[in-house]
């Protein structure tokens, strides 16, 4: 059902209040809080402001066609100038957009990569950094809207150990079991401790 339906519905049966002018707006930003916030949400979303309940969309979910595009990313922008974070033309758009999504976020000085982050709250994030440490030091900015919140750190030190990021003091870690390097020095050390007397008997 798309989000008007579904207020319609609330407002009908009297189980919200509503006085502002976009209600259907703020439904839409509460349902997809709801989902990339709580796991247990009963909610799914099959498109473009149409939900769900879990329960009711097993059926239809089996008849569309399968696909992951769009199961992770849920919008993504070019890189766009730091002065419309505070634009009053772009501002509000531009918060509506990004209400109730985490994501990643990039910053540019120019067309060089300086900094990526995470954040629960896109919006708040980046316009912070143009007040804090990072003040000066860039002036255009990417943003991921990300779906599964408990990947971002993970995409987050991925992005870090592909690209080189000026502004990142930390570049992340994965476990030691997932270190593919410290189990490649594990076998290098096992060889070294084979050969060792073969190396003192050829002194």
């Amino acid at each position: 059902m798309h989000s008007k339906e579904i207020l319609e519905i609330a407002l009908k049966k009297k189980l919200i209040k509503t006085e502002g002018k976009t209600p259907w707006a703020t439904m839409n930003a509460v349902l997809n809080e709801d989902i990339n916030n709580n796991q247990r949400s009963p909610f799914v979303k099959l498109g473009s402001s149409t939900f769900y309940l879990k329960k009711l969309s097993k059926k239809y979910m089996r008849k569309r066609r399968r696909s992951t595009k769009g199961a992770l990313i849920k919008g993504m922008s070019k890189n766009l100038p730091s002065d419309i974070l505070i634009d009053p033309v772009f501002k509000d758009k531009l918060e509506e957009l990004l209400r109730g999504y985490a994501g990643i976020y990039a910053l540019y000085k120019g067309e060089r990569l300086y900094y990526v982050g995470l954040a629960r709250n896109l919006h708040g994030r980046v316009s912070w950094h143009l007040r804090d440490r990072h003040a000066g030091k860039w002036n255009n900015f990417k943003i991921f809207r990300i779906q599964k919140v408990h990947y971002l750190k993970d995409i987050e030190t991925l992005i870090h150990h592909i690209a080189e990021t000026k502004g990142n003091r930390a570049k992340g870690r994965v476990p030691k079991d997932a270190d593919l390097n410290f189990a490649l020095r594990e076998v290098l050390h096992e060889y070294e401790k084979r050969i060792r007397p073969l190396k003192r008997a050829l002194r």
